[in-house]
């Protein structure tokens, strides 16, 4: 489903950055970065400042990071044990052959998912459509959507990963979304009218526009929402170091709220990673139909090199995944997001 790398060059200069300021808010509603043949140019006024690790800590469970140490959460909607299953195909809807469970590492229990990254691919999607489990997750309208969705989980970041200084880079890792219209691709330009779909896609970066030290990477969110018309790529400066180790992430998305089809621009995405609150978007125009709200989550491979930067075989894991829907969603998690269907 991902797009192949010449069709993101191509669209690349198009894109808007904008970086989070440390109190979460977005410099972008000042100030526009438009990327254009690796330089970011700006176009308005305002600076970019760094996000506090110590601020926005939400904690829901331990970073304790040893291999099994992460249980079920009791209060989440669907907490997934990956030991439960005998094959992938019973949680995730695939579009790639590029992964598989595997017992090490693993964060819960004795199974996780592995990424297999080969320079001769680079991409591949594996969603959990929600409407597929709709005894596990309750909280869904009648076509199987959620007006909100928070989920957590663990990903092993292998030190052989490319950073920035082995190039420029674009690492996709997430995925959510309606999967309708050419939104599905993870890239396109629906057109404007909020009945046919959207994505968003969580990454790594090490793009000049974003500028990481040369042993990591950047963090950002490739978006498409109907204020733009065509992919963005939302920034934090927050850094983060491939080190052989799992990290906690964690994703919160409650769409806009509309009356008939006028649409507000107050749809909400927080990117969470070990605890710290990294990207936090609160303008977002996706929807004015339960028919075109979140529909699917899950993890996404999608490695974009530029400027014919190189990479190499690794592999990731991705492992102890909690989905919240509604009211198991945690009140620190939705602090500062109202909405009329609450």
């Amino acid at each position: 489903m991902g797009p192949d790398q010449s069709t993101v060059e191509d669209n690349f200069d198009a894109e808007v950055a904008r970086t989070d300021d440390a109190t979460g808010t977005s410099i972008g509603r000042r100030s526009y970065l438009r990327l254009t043949a690796g330089v970011a140019t700006a176009l308005g006024t305002g600076a970019t400042t760094s996000v506090s690790a110590s601020d926005n800590a939400i904690g829901r469970i331990a970073n304790e990071k040893q291999t099994g140490s992460v249980p079920s959460d009791g209060d989440a909607t669907w907490a997934i044990d990956y030991d439960d299953y005998s094959s992938t195909d019973q949680v995730h809807e695939w579009d790639s052959d590029s992964a598989d469970f595997v017992s090490s590492p693993s964060m819960r229990g004795n199974t996780s998912l592995e990424w297999r990254h080969r320079q001769e691919t680079n991409h591949g999607n594996s969603i959990v459509r929600l409407g597929d489990f709709e005894d596990r997750l309750p909280e869904l309208t009648s076509t199987g959507h959620a007006y909100e969705c928070y989920y957590t989980t663990y990903i092993y970041m292998p030190s052989t990963m490319p950073t920035a200084g082995d190039g420029e880079y674009t690492m996709r890792f997430g995925f959510a979304g309606l999967s309708s219209g050419e939104a599905v691709s993870g890239s396109g330009s629906p057109p404007l009218d909020g009945t046919n779909g959207w994505y968003a896609a969580p990454m790594w970066t090490s793009h000049s526009g974003v500028n990481p030290s040369p042993d990591s990477l950047g963090y950002g969110l490739n978006f498409y929402d109907l204020n733009y018309g065509s992919s963005s790529n939302f920034y934090s400066d927050y850094e983060i170091t491939p080190d052989d180790d799992w990290h906690k992430y964690d994703f919160y998305m409650n769409v806009n709220s509309w009356e008939g089809t006028s649409k507000d621009a107050n749809g909400v995405v927080k990117l969470w990673h070990d605890d710290n609150l990294v990207l936090h978007e609160d303008d977002l125009v996706l929807t004015h139909s339960e028919d075109n709200m979140i529909e699917y989550i899950g993890s996404q491979w999608n490695l974009l090199r530029y400027n014919g930067s190189a990479t190499s075989d690794f592999e990731w894991y991705w492992d102890a995944m909690d989905i919240y829907l509604g009211e198991d969603i945690p009140s620190d998690v939705r602090d500062g997001v109202e909405r009329p269907w609450w």
